[in-house]
């Protein structure tokens, strides 16, 4: 699957990436996972990104229909590499991709609210470049949405 990394001033990066979760009780969910994560400097390629600062899933019930994005949600705070709280967010379910670029806008809050002091004193730097990469977010969301799908079932 393709994966887009977006890295900021060898520290920070947005990454977005084609996502399937495979839960036989609640239903498969599928759609694009996009993350804000520390970069790690200095290591070994395929070993640059750290621990995320937050995450949106906008994930969608896969016997759902197309439409439904139900089960998008975010973690606004993270402790190490362990995901805090989901959070819905009933705008988020209407339009995932403009929300998440609607986070996007605004990292100084983002940063706030994830707790990240680090992130927090970079942002307003950051927000040209990010808000230069709007389009490109934009078609990296949609492509990773739409390359998602469980395997059917059978499959390897």
């Amino acid at each position: 699957m393709t994966r887009y990394a977006f890295i900021f001033r060898d520290s920070f990066a947005i990454t977005i990436e084609p996502f399937v979760v495979l839960d036989a009780r609640s239903g498969n969910e599928h759609g694009a996972r996009i993350q804000i994560r520390r970069v790690n400097a200095g290591v070994e390629p395929g070993e640059i990104l750290a621990e995320p600062i937050w995450r949106g899933d906008l994930f969608r019930l896969t016997d759902g229909s197309t439409d439904n994005w139900d089960r998008a949600h975010y973690h606004p705070r993270f402790e190490g590499l362990q995901a805090g709280s989901r959070v819905m967010d009933p705008e988020l379910s209407k339009d995932p991709i403009a929300w998440a670029l609607g986070q996007l806008s605004d990292l100084k809050t983002l940063a706030a609210r994830a707790a990240a002091p680090d992130f927090e004193a970079v942002a307003a730097d950051l927000q040209l470049q990010v808000d230069d990469l709007c389009e490109e977010l934009r078609i990296a969301l949609e492509k990773s949405a739409a390359a998602a799908r469980p395997a059917p079932a059978g499959t390897s």
